[in-house]
């Protein structure tokens, strides 16, 4: 296994990590941001600290 790939599934699982989620779908965007809770201690902690970036590319067609 990789280093990206072991990464990866820590984030998965948890644990803190420097990478970010890139999708183009808004829909699952908000259910992650929304959703996503910690486990610490054995104690089931709400993530309030998400972030949502939105980015819209145009093309000029001339």
């Amino acid at each position: 296994m990789g280093d990206w790939e072991m990464l990866a599934k820590m984030g998965h699982h948890g644990a803190a990590t420097r990478l970010i989620d890139v999708t183009r779908d808004p829909l699952i965007t908000l259910w992650f941001l929304c959703d996503d809770d910690a486990i610490i201690d054995g104690v089931s902690v709400r993530n309030k600290t998400g972030v949502l970036l939105a980015l819209q590319r145009h093309v000029r067609r001339d």
